[in-house]
């Protein structure tokens, strides 16, 4: 039971201080690199959509598109491995387990983790372009609601309008709820390694 006297309050600050001054510094290695990769991997879209004119030419548009799947395929082996080696890390200092900031690359020592790291990221993203799709209805339907009522009153097109932005606004904010809830998946699969990859995001 904590107790609460000004005593005992500095020592709880005092603590909380030293751990902090511990794991402050191997935590910003860890996240430096896991940043790193990822930033040198976006690096490859900055080089293709470089000198692009505002009329692309084909040439253009097709050099895009080369480097678009240079970073697609950069990010999804490269990337997913880095940030599930990443949620290693930050599940072991949470635990209070021995860690080190290297663990952002452990899953590139193991097979069984590199494959997990990818079909977690497949299965992330194939559920979170469902979310997606109910978003990008709602924006349709309301757009095409929108152009019927384009000759009605200027009372009701506005009441559609305002009607038609608090629920994209809402429905957007439960999209982005719903898909950053995933991110659990990563600490089931640590948890329970032996756990399939599509109960762990489902759970």
């Amino acid at each position: 039971m904590m107790t609460c006297n000004s005593d005992a309050r500095r020592q709880y600050k005092a603590t909380a201080r030293a751990d902090i001054r511990t794991k402050f510094w191997p935590t910003m290695g860890a996240v430096l690199l896991e940043l790193v990769p990822i930033f040198l991997i976006a690096m490859i879209m900055q080089i293709g959509v470089r000198g692009l004119s505002d009329e692309a030419t084909m040439e253009e548009l097709l050099r895009m598109y080369q480097y678009l799947g240079i970073y697609l395929v950069a990010i999804f082996f490269i990337g997913s491995p880095i940030e599930f080696g990443a949620k290693h890390y930050f599940f072991a200092l949470a635990s209070g387990e021995a860690c080190s900031p290297t663990q952002v690359f452990t899953c590139f020592t193991s097979g069984k983790k590199y494959l997990t790291s990818l079909k977690l990221s497949l299965c992330i993203g194939v559920r979170s372009i469902g979310w997606l799709l109910l978003e990008y209805v709602v924006i349709f339907v309301g757009a095409m609601l929108m152009g019927i009522m384009f000759d009605a009153s200027t009372v009701a097109l506005m009441l559609f309008l305002i009607v038609y932005i608090v629920l994209v606004v809402i429905v957007t904010l439960y999209v982005v709820v719903k898909v950053r809830r995933y991110d659990g998946a990563y600490i089931n699969m640590i948890d329970t390694p032996d756990a399939s990859v599509w109960q762990a995001v489902k759970a």
